[in-house]
């Protein structure tokens, strides 16, 4: 990561490069108008799919009319609501499940030991 006028630049690990237009302010400007534009499109299609791992309800209309099947019953608007709880729920439990891992791997006296010794995080790691 890389800092530039107080804004984080996240750069592609391999090479460590930013293209230069990704300091432009006029570029960067534009980039959160779009962000800013598209958001609330994209986070309801991210609830509606269950973090991507299902599939929105306007996409499974559409499969079911080239399918050539036809509804005609009308749909109740759904309440989004437990798909949004149930991607924090899965959220929080893939953090927990890593947590004590972390949290051994930055102990301090581990990391003091570390300092003396770096054989002995990569060990760890």
């Amino acid at each position: 990561m890389k800092y530039w006028r107080d804004i984080f630049m996240f750069v592609d690990n391999d090479s460590w490069d930013v293209e230069e237009i990704c300091y432009d302010h006029t570029h960067i400007q534009n980039v959160v108008s779009e962000i800013k534009k598209n958001f609330d499109t994209y986070f309801e299609k991210y609830i509606q799919t269950e973090a991507g791992n299902g599939i929105s309800q306007e996409d499974f209309e559409k499969m079911k009319r080239k399918m050539g099947i036809c509804s005609d019953e009308k749909r109740q608007k759904k309440d989004w609501s437990q798909n949004y709880k149930r991607i924090i729920r899965e959220a929080i439990d893939d953090f927990e499940k890593d947590r004590n891992a972390y949290i051994e791997l930055f102990d301090e006296e581990a990391l003091e030991e570390a300092e003396y010794d770096p054989s002995v995080l990569n060990q760890r790691l």
